[in-house]
């Protein structure tokens, strides 16, 4: 499963561990189909549709699944829960759910076997969806964690056997597993962003091609649907709580990473004090700056001149603290270059002042040092993207 980064230098590697694991695994120990080889594919056309739907349920489930996961209005707030005290709360209540459906905790490998033979009634497999559903929500979100994966196939198991019971009263000669299946491989995909992943583990499970085609038609259209309502998968969704947008791309992920403290100049124009406005002028000219900032005695920016500005006044006697504060973009220490960038964006001027949170000025960026930092951003990703 690749995300984002499709390079030679990022498939090769993927490729060829994926080989060197089958093959020892195929030599050292055997490789068998978990499941049968003889699911079949569409039999009729009427089918098609309903693989659609259940591509459409499916990726309603993997949104209600992703948003249980990571969307704070889904869970109640427990913060009034010692951190240190909630995974215990979390495997307290798995052990009462354990007692009446011991088949939603764990991984649940063996459920999902008896699922996708259709060797567990429709009833049931809705009491293991909501369970394990709730089950999962609760453990992840109180720090019982056991990963996203192994649960969504449940999920999706679950619910394709649901489809495909109901899909047999309009269809009798429908094959519940193929939707048991398919449904597995749609929700698995929506959850880590994988669909192409996805159809190949089908075809792992299965050894049957046909099967496995019919399984990506719905896994094409639950992918459409969570990422419309949600994202490509639950990974973008947590970096997203986190200020982290997969989809704005490497080079911009990059620059978020970088502050400014990084890029910017000490030497700057400062005026200390009370000085008179000529005075001002003659220091900025005799060292060279057509701007110049104004701060206390303890570094704290007060003001910004440009020395245009001061030429113009008539009173060059006046000092330069009873001149009006003027409005100027400030950038704190702690910004990233992309916020800097997106914040001076319609800057005209010499210098930005970098200021600290106690509005002490620690330095100077110029749009030269962010398109500079910009370029190198986008050849550093460039050739990583055409690294062979």
């Amino acid at each position: 499963m690749i995300l984002r980064h499709q390079s030679l230098a990022s498939f090769a590697p993927i490729l060829v561990s994926s080989i060197v694991a089958y093959l020892i695994s195929k030599f050292f120990f055997g490789v068998n189909s978990i499941l049968a080889t003889n699911i079949g594919g569409i039999s009729d056309i009427k089918e098609f549709p309903a693989l659609v739907l259940t591509g459409i349920i499916a990726g309603l489930i993997s949104v209600i699944y992703m948003n249980g996961l990571t969307h704070k209005k889904y869970f109640p707030n427990i913060n009034f829960v010692p951190s240190h005290f909630q995974p215990a709360f979390a495997a307290l209540i798995c052990s009462f759910v354990a007692l009446f459906i011991p088949e939603a905790t764990g991984l649940g490998t063996d459920t999902i076997k008896s699922l996708l033979s259709a060797s567990i009634s429709w009833q049931d497999a809705l009491v293991f969806l909501v369970a394990k559903l709730v089950l999962t929500v609760i453990c992840i979100r109180m720090g019982l964690v056991g990963g996203v994966f192994a649960p969504a196939l449940f999920l999706g198991a679950c619910t394709g056997v649901l489809m495909g019971v109901f899909i047999k009263t309009i269809l009798p000669d429908t094959n519940i597993i193929l939707y048991a299946i398919s449904a597995m491989a749609a929700v698995g995909s929506c959850v880590i962003g994988g669909p192409v992943a996805n159809m190949m583990i089908v075809f792992e499970l299965t050894q049957d091609y046909q099967a496995t085609l019919a399984a990506g038609i719905s896994i094409v259209f639950a992918s459409i649907i969570s990422f419309k309502l949600i994202g490509q998968s639950v990974f973008d969704k947590v970096l997203l709580n986190r200020k982290i947008d997969l989809k704005i791309g490497r080079d911009h992920l990059f620059l978020m990473e970088k502050k400014v403290a990084e890029i910017m100049q000490k030497k700057s124009c400062n005026i200390i004090g009370d000085l008179q406005i000529k005075s001002a002028v003659n220091k900025m000219i005799r060292e060279g700056f057509s701007e110049s900032y104004h701060l206390d005695k303890y570094g704290k920016l007060i003001n910004k001149f440009e020395l245009t500005y001061l030429l113009g006044l008539k009173n060059s006697a006046k000092k330069i603290n009873l001149l009006p504060k003027k409005k100027f973009i400030i950038v704190k220490t702690n910004e990233s270059i992309l916020d800097a960038i997106e914040k001076c964006k319609d800057f005209i001027g010499e210098s930005i002042p970098i200021v600290d949170e106690s509005m002490v000025l620690k330095g100077i960026i110029t749009e030269s040092d962010l398109f500079k930092s910009f370029l190198e951003t986008s050849a550093s990703v460039h050739k990583l993207e055409v690294k062979d």
